[in-house]
C-alpha cells in the first residue's frame, strides 16, 4: 500500500468490526432533512338527537366520535367512558372491521346494524350511497369505505315514517347502460375507426335539433346605429 509499517489511515465511516457490520448511511444522508408531520384536519359535524337503537330522543345520549349516530348507554350496554364508536363501524354478524371486510361496510340508516359484503342480507332493499340527506344537513360528508342501505323492508318503512326518507330523491341514481361492444372481440374497432366514430358522435351532439327555426334577420336598426347614420350639422364653437 506504500505505507510500509506505518498505520494506514482509515476513514471514520469505514472503521467498524466485521461482527458489527457496516453502519447505515441513512442517518448521515438525512441529517439535514427536516421531516414535517402533517395532521389531517378532524371532521366537524353535529349529531342526531335520538338513539339509533330505540329511536327515542329522551335521556342522556352518547355521541359517536366517527359519525353522527347517537345512542343511549342503556341501549348499547356500555358506559360512556368505555364507548369508542357505534355499531356502524364493524359488521354486526361476524365482527369484522372495515379493514377485515376488504374495505367496505354497509350501514343501515334506520337501525344499528352494519354488514360486510359477505353478511349483507339478501332482502336488502335499497342502496343509498356514501351519505344520506339527514346526515348531510348535520355537516357529515361520509366516508367511501362505508355505504348506507336499508337492510329490510321494515327499516325502509321506518325511514319513510320517522326519518323523512323520500324514495324519489334517493341516491345514487344508476346511469344508463353503456354499450362498449365496439371495443372488444374480433370485430373491435381500431384507433382510427374509434376516432372517427367519436368525431361523428360529437358532430351529431352539437348539431341543432330538428325543427329548430333558423335565425331570423331582423329589420330593426339599433338606436345607436340610427344616430350614427344621421348627418352631422354645423359645428358651433363655444369657446368664443
Amino acid at each position: 500500500s506504500g505505507w510500509g509499517s506505518k498505520c494506514v489511515p482509515v476513514l471514520k465511516t469505514n472503521d467498524y468490526e466485521l461482527n458489527q457490520g457496516e453502519p447505515s448511511s441513512w442517518g448521515r444522508e438525512t441529517k439535514a432533512i427536516k421531516i414535517v408531520e402533517t395532521k389531517k384536519a378532524k371532521a366537524v359535524f353535529n349529531h342526531q338527537d335520538f338513539c339509533q337503537i330505540c329511536g327515542e330522543g329522551g335521556g342522556e345520549l352518547i355521541m359517536c366520535p366517527r359519525c353522527p349516530v347517537s345512542v343511549h348507554s342503556s341501549c348499547c350496554g356500555l358506559h360512556p367512558d368505555h364507548f369508542q364508536s357505534c355499531s356502524h363501524h364493524r359488521c354486526t354478524k361476524c365482527e369484522k372491521s372495515v379493514t377485515g371486510a376488504g374495505g367496505l361496510i354497509y350501514r343501515c340508516e334506520a337501525c344499528p346494524n352494519a354488514y360486510c359484503p359477505d353478511c349483507l342480507p339478501d332482502e336488502c332493499v335499497r342502496h343509498l350511497g356514501q351519505t344520506i340527506p339527514r346526515f348531510e344537513e348535520l355537516g357529515f360528508e361520509g366516508n367511501p369505505l362505508y355505504l348506507y342501505v336499508h337492510c329490510s323492508k321494515q327499516c325502509e318503512a321506518i325511514a319513510k315514517s320517522e326519518l323523512g326518507f323520500n324514495p324519489d330523491s334517493a341516491k345514487p341514481q344508476i346511469p344508463s347502460r353503456l354499450d362498449v361492444s365496439y371495443a372488444f372481440g374480433k370485430d373491435a374497432l381500431g384507433v382510427k375507426a374509434l376516432n372517427n366514430m367519436f368525431k361523428e358522435k360529437k358532430q351529431v351532439a352539437s348539431a341543432p335539433p330538428k325543427g329548430t327555426p333558423s335565425p331570423r334577420k331582423g329589420t330593426r336598426v339599433s338606436p345607436r346605429r340610427a344616430i350614427a347614420s344621421q348627418p352631422v350639422g354645423d359645428v358651433i364653437d363655444l369657446t368664443t
